[in-house]
């Protein structure tokens, strides 16, 4: 997930140094402004759409991987995580789950894992579950993927 962070991020401050350069070059005459004005919202429109479709493309991946690992195991608690970011601090939630006395996995409760697994939001301490994933494919925060869940 970092490596498409990356390069998506590259792309966008080149992308920009570009249209800045293109701008200094025909600043003089005002029509040409107006012209690229628009042509740089369609440019910034077709970026986020790209960047959006390669972020469900990479899910999408970590769900065909052919390798899989499935633990059964059972839910132990809902974990409040805080992240400081550059102007505040983000409060996230996660689900840990437990497999043997000594492992422990932990998933983010996000919108794409509760529109894909419904039933994770609604979870009892110590009740039996079996859950999947893949260690080729990771989220934002370096965390697997959940690629499979269900309650026993």
């Amino acid at each position: 997930m970092n490596e498409l962070y990356y390069f998506l991020l590259i792309f966008g401050i080149v992308l920009l140094f570009s249209i800045l350069q293109l701008l200094k070059r025909y600043i003089k005459n005002p029509l040409i402004i107006f012209v690229t004005f628009p042509f740089i919202g369609l440019l910034f429109f077709a970026y986020v759409t790209f960047s959006e479709y390669k972020l469900k493309q990479y899910y999408q991946d970590a769900f065909k991987s052919p390798e899989q690992i499935k633990y059964c195991g059972y839910f132990t608690q809902y974990v409040e995580l805080e992240y400081q970011s550059r102007h505040s601090i983000l409060k996230e939630t996660a689900v840990l789950f437990q497999y043997r006395s000594d492992q422990t996995f932990l998933f983010s409760k996000d919108t794409r894992t509760l529109e894909k697994f419904p039933t994770i939001a609604n979870l009892k301490p110590m009740q039996a579950i079996c859950f999947q994933f893949t260690t080729r494919y990771k989220d934002e925060r370096n965390r697997y993927i959940l690629t499979d869940f269900y309650i026993q």
